[in-house]
């Protein structure tokens, strides 16, 4: 992670996602809007994505598809925030692999404590191991799994030891 967070909104709703992005770029992150699933995966294939916002309610998908998917994806956090208040729902997302789940309306200042939450998690990889970060990759020394532009490659552990 880079002194400026990279978080990508995916939220269909214009005036809201520009309103978020709004607010959370005044609180130092870097936000990017993404409408659909589409411009989801365009900027991850761009890479330098610390985090996901993701509504599930996105028009012609499912957003709890794309949690699914992004889920699996340990380099990138994952904040599902939506309108769905069911109890089950949360349980899905939680799952899927998301870090968290925040439903609308929300306090504004709670996302954004939350948000740095997850990034402060993602830095700590459990066992203490550290992720090393050379932008665009990410080393996730505990797995090992190496990370570019959105797609992991697991590491034989022989070639991570160290010869010190």
């Amino acid at each position: 992670m880079t002194d400026t967070p990279r978080i990508i909104l995916v939220e269909d709703d214009v005036p809201l996602a520009r309103s978020l992005q709004r607010l959370l770029v005044s609180d130092g992150f870097d936000v990017s809007l993404a409408f659909d699933g589409v411009e989801l995966k365009r900027f991850l294939r761009q890479g330098d994505v610390d985090l996901v916002l993701l509504d599930l309610n996105l028009g012609a998908e499912d957003g709890m598809d794309i949690a699914h998917k992004l889920g699996g994806t340990s380099a990138i956090g994952l904040i599902i925030v939506t309108g769905r208040e069911r109890k089950s729902d949360y349980v899905i997302g939680l799952e899927v692999g998301a870090d968290d789940y925040v439903a609308k309306l929300f306090d504004h200042d709670e996302l954004s404590i939350r948000i740095r939450a997850v990034l402060r998690r993602r830095q700590r990889v459990h066992d203490g191991a550290p992720v090393l970060v050379v932008r665009p990759y990410r080393l996730n020394t505990a797995d090992p799994c190496l990370s570019h532009k959105g797609s992991d490659a697991r590491v034989e552990k022989s070639s991570t030891t160290s010869t010190t």
